[in-house]
């Protein structure tokens, strides 16, 4: 009897953190803006700052953007390519390409890689950790509301 309350045990914590831990890939291609991590561990959409919310644009020809908010003459665009390590449950941004609000938008070439692990992925939302995270960082996006 205790060895199957055990088993019991064992398979509902294992269902409760797969539950929590949501990785659905057919989700990435996506029009993300900023989110917040509320108290509970869901996802909304992030407050409006003064300039308004960064936004991450994953396309399916594997092109990525992600612009800041425009605040007070500053912010930018980063653009580049993008891939997935499904094994490893993470996802390579190499930015090629910068604008500065503050330089016109003026595009000039980088050379920049980040790469995060996926730590949540689905319809609603996607909740990501810089590698390497020695701050704990987490950085949430929902999807963009359609405007009709």
């Amino acid at each position: 009897m205790r060895y199957l309350l055990f088993i019991g045990i064992v398979v509902f914590g294992s269902l409760n953190s797969v539950a929590q831990k949501t990785v659905d890939f057919n989700y990435i291609v996506n029009h993300w803006v900023q989110g917040k991590i509320e108290e509970d561990g869901s996802i909304a959409h992030a407050d409006q700052g003064r300039g308004g919310w960064d936004n991450l644009q994953l396309n399916a020809n594997h092109t990525v953007t992600f612009n800041t908010g425009f605040m007070c003459g500053f912010g930018s665009s980063k653009s580049g390519k993008w891939c997935i390590n499904k094994k490893k449950g993470t996802i390579t941004f190499r930015y090629t390409q910068k604008k500065d609000f503050q330089k016109r938008n003026v595009a000039e070439t980088i050379k920049e890689t980040k790469t995060y692990k996926i730590v949540r992925l689905t319809a609603k939302d996607i909740l990501l950790e810089p590698i390497p995270n020695k701050y704990h960082d987490q950085i949430a996006f929902v999807v963009e509301a359609k405007q009709e």
